[in-house]
C-alpha cells in the first residue's frame, strides 16, 4: 500500500497519457486538447502550496465560528485534524455542545464532556467530514485510476468521484483554471443524504493554502456557514485528542 508521502511523490512524475471529457470515461480517442488528469493533479498541488508543503504537513488545528441555519444559532468551532486519519470537531452553541471524533476506523459523537460510539449513519458523516477537510492533501495523493470522471458542474468545474471505505464516495469539483477544489459532495450509497460544501476565502498558512469560509448543504438546503479565524499547522497532538472523553454528559 502506498503511503501518503510516496503517493505524493508518484503524482509528481506521472506520465501525461490520460485525458478526459466531461461525462465520458477516459479513452484512447479523447481529444488531445482535453484536460490531462495527471497535470490537473499537479495543478491542484501547486494551488495549495506545492507537493513539498503538502507532504510535510502532518495536520492542522483550526478555530472559528459556525452559524447553524437550521437552528438559527451561532456557535464557536475548534477542530484538530491529523492526516493519519483522525479528526476531532467541537462546536459550542449557547445551549448545547457537539463533539465528533474519528480515529482510524472508530468514531464517536456526543456532547463536550461525553461521547459514545457513533451509529453507522453518524460514523459515515464524520468520515465524510474528515475527507472534505483533508481534500487537497488526499486528492493530490490519489492515483489517476482511482478518480472517476463525473462530468462537469454548472460553473464549468471538472468533477471527479472517488470511493472511500465501504459505501462512501467523495465528488470533487475542481476549477481547472486555478486548481482549487471549489466544492465537495459527500455521498453515502445506501443513505438518502448528500453533504455538499463550497469553499472560499483561501489563505496562506505557513506555505499551505486553506479555505477560511465554508458553506454546507444537507439534503439540498443550506445547513451551516463556517468562518475560520485561525488555522495552524500541527503535528504534535496530545495523546487523548482523538479519543472520547469523560463520563458526564451535557446533551
Amino acid at each position: 500500500m502506498l503511503t501518503r508521502r510516496s503517493a505524493l511523490t508518484a503524482v509528481a512524475v506521472l506520465v501525461s497519457t490520460c485525458s478526459l471529457l466531461p461525462d465520458r470515461a477516459l479513452s484512447a480517442d479523447t481529444p488531445s486538447d482535453a484536460p490531462d488528469v495527471g497535470a490537473l493533479l499537479e495543478k491542484v498541488g501547486d494551488a495549495y502550496g506545492g507537493l513539498t508543503a503538502l507532504t510535510e504537513c502532518p495536520g492542522f488545528r483550526a478555530r472559528g465560528k459556525v452559524h447553524s441555519v437550521s437552528d438559527g444559532v451561532n456557535g464557536t468551532l475548534k477542530l484538530s485534524l491529523s492526516l493519519d486519519g483522525a479528526l476531532r470537531v467541537e462546536i459550542d452553541y449557547p445551549n448545547r455542545s457537539e463533539t465528533r471524533i474519528l480515529s482510524g476506523k472508530l468514531a464517536w459523537n456526543g456532547g463536550r464532556r461525553r461521547q459514545r460510539p457513533s451509529d453507522r449513519s453518524m460514523a459515515s458523516s464524520v468520515r465524510l467530514q474528515y475527507h472534505r477537510l483533508a481534500a487537497p492533501f488526499e486528492i493530490v495523493a490519489t492515483e489517476v485510476a482511482d478518480l472517476e470522471p463525473d462530468g462537469i458542474s454548472d460553473e464549468g468545474w471538472l468533477r471527479f468521484r472517488r470511493q472511500w471505505a465501504g459505501s462512501l464516495h467523495m465528488i470533487y469539483e475542481i476549477d481547472a483554471d486555478t486548481g482549487r477544489i471549489k466544492r465537495t459532495r459527500g455521498v453515502i450509497e445506501d443513505g438518502p443524504l448528500e453533504f455538499v460544501t463550497e469553499s472560499s476565502d483561501f489563505r496562506d498558512v505557513d506555505g499551505v493554502w486553506f479555505p477560511f469560509r465554508m458553506t454546507t448543504w444537507v439534503a439540498g438546503r443550506v445547513a451551516a456557514e463556517t468562518i475560520l479565524d485561525r488555522v495552524t499547522i500541527e503535528g504534535d497532538f496530545p495523546s487523548r485528542t482523538f479519543l472520547p472523553t469523560g463520563s458526564g454528559g451535557d446533551i
